[in-house]
């Protein structure tokens, strides 16, 4: 029996490696995320969106879907997206100039991970996020009732906002290989870098985060604080 190598080429890079669509109209991503199959990957044309989004879906251990940007850098969000499922990679993207104006929000963000499992975050640039002049809780990154993150290879600019901040229940987070740099002379309380599980109530929990091997440069934070952890088996 012959056999058609291109064919089966062919054959092999559909199932192994899923479709790629391209989205020009960044309000159809969030349907085209939840129709999406493992392995497929979406690319977001290059622009800058000033769009909220709630994006969800769900991979498989064996094939994420993964969304990031027609190039690298090419996609500039200068709103709030927030990140729920299982087995996504999110990567490449830009936020910039996001000044969470909702002062009703207890805990605003540039990136919110809701309820997101075994996933990637990578490669994100955060670029003047946040409001000196609001001393709360708000995060570049919140993760909440998450498990099995990697946030890494991630560089955060002039952030007038925690960085990553973890609250409880959330566990299993590694956090690496990312560069801190810059942030405005405030010495503000309650402004480190990386926040995990910070909650009195729940200090004792146990939240099996990692952070390793990371750059932390001219960061003032909470003082000499740039990282509060009040949560155990770290």
């Amino acid at each position: 029996m012959r056999i058609n190598i291109f064919s089966l080429f062919v054959i092999l890079s559909i199932t192994s490696f899923g479709q790629a669509q391209l989205i020009t109209n960044i309000q159809k991503l969030p349907n085209k995320l939840r129709k999406a199959d493992p392995g497929d990957e979406l690319v977001i044309a290059n622009g800058i969106y000033d769009y909220c989004l709630v994006l969800e879906g769900k991979g498989s251990k064996s094939d994420s879907i993964h969304i990031r940007p027609e190039s690298e850098g090419g996609v500039i969000f200068r709103n709030n997206v927030t990140l729920k499922g299982s087995y996504l990679k999110f990567s490449g993207f830009v936020f910039e100039k996001i000044k969470y104006i909702d002062d009703k929000v207890k805990l605003n963000s540039s990136l919110k991970c809701e309820n997101l499992n075994n996933s990637r975050i990578t490669s994100i640039k955060f670029d003047e996020v946040g409001r000196a002049d609001r001393h709360t809780y708000d995060a570049a990154i919140l993760v909440e009732d998450s498990k099995g993150l990697m946030i890494d290879e991630s560089i955060w600019s002039n952030t007038k906002a925690n960085c990553i901040y973890i609250v409880p229940p959330s566990s299993n987070i590694t956090i690496r290989r990312n560069i801190f740099d810059h942030t405005p002379d405030a010495d503000l309380n309650r402004w480190e870098m990386i926040k995990i599980n910070n909650n009195i109530e729940r200090s004792l929990s146990e939240s099996y985060v990692n952070v390793d091997n990371n750059l932390f440069n001219a960061y003032l934070g909470d003082g000499a604080e740039v990282i509060s952890i009040k949560s155990s088996k770290n």
